[in-house]
């Protein structure tokens, strides 16, 4: 028997509906959101000093942001893993801790959802990417 695998595709938000894709997803926590992945970067980047970042939005319903002033960032993770890591991977990494913190604060559903919406599309990466986001967040 073979199982059939759900396609998980992410888009990349145009700059003019960032405000409303983010909004779309958290509401009124949106903002909260992106204070606290930038807080979670600067935690997990030492060598991160902010810059313009990209929304992409997930078919599965899920959504994640990257940093964009470079394409490597070194983490290190409060577990101790450190990585050299692409935009893309700090910032999924970044996204997991601030939806996790959020979901047990305000005892969230929604971030919950998403948190769990976002590990779903590391794990069908299943690449690479995948193996450094788990061992940064375990």
């Amino acid at each position: 028997m073979s199982q059939e695998t759900t396609l998980i595709t992410e888009a990349l938000v145009p700059s003019e509906k960032m405000l409303e894709v983010i909004t779309r997803h958290f509401g009124y926590q949106a903002t909260p959101l992106e204070m606290a992945v930038y807080a979670y970067m600067r935690h997990l980047c030492p060598d991160y000093d902010g810059g313009v970042w990209s929304y992409y939005d997930l078919s599965n319903g899920g959504f994640y942001m990257t940093p964009g002033a470079r394409e490597f960032y070194e983490l290190v993770s409060p577990n101790g893993y450190k990585a050299t890591m692409t935009a893309k991977e700090a910032g999924i990494t970044a996204c997991i801790f601030a939806f996790s913190t959020l979901a047990a604060k305000h005892q969230s559903e929604l971030f919950c959802e998403h948190y769990e919406r976002l590990q779903e599309y590391v794990t069908y990466c299943g690449n690479k990417s995948a193996r450094k986001i788990f061992a940064a967040i375990d």
